[in-house]
């Protein structure tokens, strides 16, 4: 999902799971329970697909909060970030990658 903003600002709201086992009252996600996680390749591929529907617009932030719970697959969601903020790979600030959870942090 893209999520247009003020200044020209477009955020892209990027999944880590198929469905979601959290089970969230506010969200409809959790209804169809997890699938599976999604892998790196996968996630990142989320990027190149908006790129190209967004043709000569930047996306300017990413927000991890689409479809499940990004802290139940960490693993992949942090080498996901890793990428997302590496000059050599998607090459975004730090401080235009967000996380949103549920809380699962210990």
């Amino acid at each position: 999902m893209l999520i247009p903003g003020p200044g020209g600002r477009l955020t892209l709201c990027v999944s880590s799971q198929v469905g979601c086992a959290s089970g969230c009252g506010f969200c409809l996600t959790g209804s169809g329970g997890l699938v599976r996680n999604l892998t790196v390749p996968e996630i990142v591929n989320q990027v190149f697909a908006a790129r190209n529907i967004v043709g000569e617009k930047t996306i300017s932030n990413i927000v991890l909060m689409g479809t499940g719970e990004p802290l139940s697959n960490y693993d992949a969601v942090t080498a996901f970030i890793e990428i997302a903020t590496d000059r050599n790979g998607i090459g975004l600030s730090p401080r235009k990658v967000t996380l949103s959870t549920c809380g699962l942090a210990p």
